[in-house]
């Protein structure tokens, strides 16, 4: 597509301008003023082929003109993030970390319990601890971490705790799990993970945990 650059229109103008104040000169040199027309429109369109051949481009703080990088569009739903050079670059938000999401699952389970949940028990006495970690739980955990010995460890100890969710979220949730030790977890990944942490390995499919996991959301750093 033709496209009209701010040069093109500029210089557009000044021959147009020009064209008018010289075209008596130019006649008394011999050029009729259909010669003198079609030479600048000729101008005209040189000027503008070249622009375009070149590329479009922004005017900088010291009146250069500097190319934009030119974005192909694969599908409909492609957003251009073309960055305006003359505003401050804003860095994009990063994403939650474990310590972001134990923070928050820990105070959803148990932050009206005194000592950090330390000893809280809860469902009659099937939940132990700061997370409220039920003995299938810690028992899918073991599997995939041996080094994990004591059940009743869960009750008295935020580490130990932290180490059963580790192996436990390692094996059902994956790549989730993995974005979120990275730092780069998504809030779609968060209240996967929670809803796993309440429900079990189908959690996410109970419509119970959705309770669970809005107190989670609460938590969670902005």
């Amino acid at each position: 597509m033709f496209e009209f650059s701010f040069t093109f229109c500029l210089v557009g103008i000044v021959l147009f301008w020009l064209g008018h104040l010289c075209g008596g000169w130019l006649r008394s040199r011999g050029f009729t003023l259909t010669e003198v027309c079609v030479t600048a429109c000729l101008m005209v369109v040189i000027i503008g082929c070249v622009r375009v051949w070149h590329g479009p481009c922004f005017w900088n703080v010291d009146g250069a003109c500097e190319e934009l990088p030119i974005v192909e569009a694969e599908s409909p739903e492609v957003v251009f993030n073309i960055i305006d050079p003359l505003l401050p670059h804003v860095e994009a938000p990063t994403g939650y970390s474990r310590r972001d999401f134990l923070n928050a699952l820990r105070r959803a389970e148990t932050n009206a319990e005194p000592n950090s949940g330390i000893g809280a028990v809860g469902d009659g006495v099937d939940s132990i601890g700061p997370y409220q970690i039920q003995r299938a739980y810690f028992t899918d955990a073991k599997r995939v971490d041996p080094s994990l010995r004591f059940y009743s460890t869960c009750s008295t100890s935020i580490v130990y705790s932290e180490q059963v969710i580790d192996a436990y979220l390692s094996h059902y949730g994956k790549d989730k799990w993995t974005r979120v030790l990275s730092g780069e977890g998504s809030l779609a990944d968060c209240k996967w993970l929670a809803r796993l942490h309440n429900g079990g390995p189908r959690g996410n499919t109970k419509s119970k945990t959705l309770t669970h996991w809005a107190s989670v959301q609460s938590y969670l750093v902005n």
